[in-house]
């Protein structure tokens, strides 16, 4: 998709930049899994889960608390996931004209 996207970008500035977008795709990798070690966290202590905790050791109270704040917060990340991803809009037809219009410009 990132490789669809440079051609995209070609077109319209007349310029390559692929550095930049793979760099943008490791940048964006990074802020994820620091945000998604950061509301892990916040999950864990908002529900009061004990720290070094066997598994039998967890309350269950915790465990329901656990639950009742985890299934929302990752249904709402995979909708904005879904959401960020219908944005992309280049199909195969779109595609392929990029490539005949980059071809061409040679």
């Amino acid at each position: 998709m990132i490789a669809d996207l440079v051609e995209e970008a070609e077109i319209k500035t007349k310029r390559r930049n692929e550095g930049v977008f793979f760099a943008s795709v490791t940048f964006i990798r990074k802020v994820t899994q620091g945000i998604g070690a950061a509301v892990a966290g916040v999950l864990l202590t908002v529900s009061q889960f004990p720290a070094g905790a066997m598994p039998d050791q967890v309350p269950e109270s915790v465990l329901n608390s656990f639950g009742w704040l985890y299934v929302p917060v990752i249904f709402s990340l995979w909708m904005i996931m879904i959401a960020s991803l219908s944005l992309y809009s280049v199909d195969r037809q779109k595609h392929e004209a990029n490539l005949e219009q980059l071809a061409n410009r040679d």
